[in-house]
C-alpha cells in the first residue's frame, strides 16, 4: 500500500486507534512513504491489538486489564470456562455435570441428566418428571397388587382374563397386550397370560424371582375379594411346585389352597388344582383332567386376579 502524506502524525489513519508516526519509519522523504499496513481482524476488541494499550480499563474491576480479561464485564471471571460470562462454574458434588447444564440437585452424584429415574420419588435424570421409568409393569398400566412402585419397582399384580390355555408364557403375546382388567380387552378372549404384563416384563418364572422382588406374597393381594395371581410355576404333583411338571397352578393370594410347609414354593403362598375353581373368579381348567392344570388353566373375566409380572 503506498500512502502520500506529510511529515508528522497522520491523524487521519488509525490502525486499532493508533495513530503512526511516518517520521519513524525508515525511507520517509517527506512527501511520501511506502509503508506496509499489517493486516488485521476489525471485528475484534480494539484492546487486543498489541500496537494499543489499554493501561487504567478494567471495567469489572476484578483487577485484570480489560485487554487480558476474556470476560471483561464479569468481575467473577478472567474467561468464559464451561458456563460462559456472567454464569458460574457450579459443580459442588463433582458429578462432572454443572449447574448451568441442567444439573438440578448440586448436592447428590447420582442426580443429572443422562441417568435412569429410579422409582424413588427423585427426579433422577433431571427432565422435570419423576419416576418415568418406574412402569406399572401391567399391560394395562396398573397394578392390582405390589401397589407401592418405589417398595416393588420389578414385580407387579396384573389382574385380567385371557382365553389362550396355559401358564406358561413364552413372552410372546397374543393379543398385543391388549388384555388386563383396565385394558381394551379386559375378558381376554384372544389372549394369553403374557398379555397381562407390560412389555419389557414377563410372568413371573419361580418361587425365587418372586422372593427377590417381591420379599412374599402380602402386598400381593388388596382388599378381601377372592384373589389369586398366577406365577409360571407348576410341579409334578403331591402340591409341591418343581421345575418340571404341569401338576397345580402356584401364586399369589388369598384364596386357592395353601401348599404344605414343607413345600419349595415358598414364599408362593397359594396353589390351584383341577378343576381350578374359585367362586366368583372365572378361573377353570376343566378343558383337560387332573395333572395338567398349568397346561390348561384360562380366566374368563377381569375380576379375581391374573398373573404375577417381573421385569425383564
Amino acid at each position: 500500500m503506498r500512502v502520500f502524506m506529510g511529515r508528522g502524525w497522520i491523524a487521519a489513519m488509525l490502525l486499532g486507534g493508533c495513530a503512526v508516526d511516518t517520521a519513524a519509519i525508515p525511507g520517509d522523504s517527506g512527501t511520501g512513504v511506502d509503508m506496509v499496513v499489517p493486516e488485521r481482524d476489525f471485528g475484534i476488541d480494539a484492546c487486543t491489538d498489541p500496537t494499543c494499550e489499554c493501561a487504567g480499563m478494567d471495567t469489572d474491576g476484578d483487577g485484570t486489564n480489560d485487554c487480558d480479561d476474556g470476560c471483561p464485564s464479569d468481575g467473577g471471571k478472567v474467561e468464559p470456562g464451561v458456563c460462559g460470562c456472567g454464569v458460574r462454574d457450579v459443580d459442588m458434588d463433582m458429578d462432572g455435570v454443572y449447574v448451568c447444564d441442567n444439573d438440578c440437585n448440586d448436592g447428590d452424584p447420582l442426580v443429572k441428566p443422562g441417568v435412569a429415574d429410579g422409582c424413588n420419588e427423585v427426579d433422577d435424570d433431571c427432565d422435570g418428571e419423576v419416576d418415568e421409568d418406574c412402569a406399572p409393569g401391567c399391560a394395562d398400566e396398573t397394578r392390582e397388587g405390589y401397589v407401592d412402585t418405589v417398595a416393588y419397582p420389578s414385580i407387579a399384580a396384573c389382574a385380567g382374563g385371557w382365553s389362550v390355555p396355559g401358564i406358561f408364557a413364552d413372552g410372546s403375546p397374543s393379543c398385543a397386550r391388549r388384555a388386563g382388567n383396565d385394558g381394551a380387552n379386559p375378558e381376554g378372549d384372544g389372549c394369553d397370560i403374557d398379555d397381562l404384563c407390560a412389555d419389557g416384563w414377563h410372568v413371573c418364572d419361580s418361587p425365587e424371582e418372586v422372593e427377590a422382588l417381591g420379599e412374599d406374597c402380602g402386598a400381593a393381594v388388596v382388599g378381601a375379594a377372592p384373589t389369586f395371581f398366577a406365577a409360571s410355576v407348576s410341579g409334578q404333583g403331591s402340591d409341591r411346585c418343581s421345575t418340571s411338571g404341569s401338576n397345580n397352578v402356584f401364586g399369589c393370594g388369598n384364596s386357592g389352597s395353601v401348599p404344605p410347609e414343607s413345600t419349595t414354593c415358598s414364599p408362593l403362598n397359594q396353589l390351584m388344582g383341577y378343576p381350578c375353581s374359585i367362586s366368583g373368579t372365572g378361573w377353570t381348567c376343566s378343558s383337560g383332567g387332573p395333572n395338567t392344570e398349568a397346561d390348561t388353566v384360562v380366566k374368563d373375566g377381569p375380576d379375581g386376579g391374573g398373573a404375577l409380572c417381573c421385569r425383564d
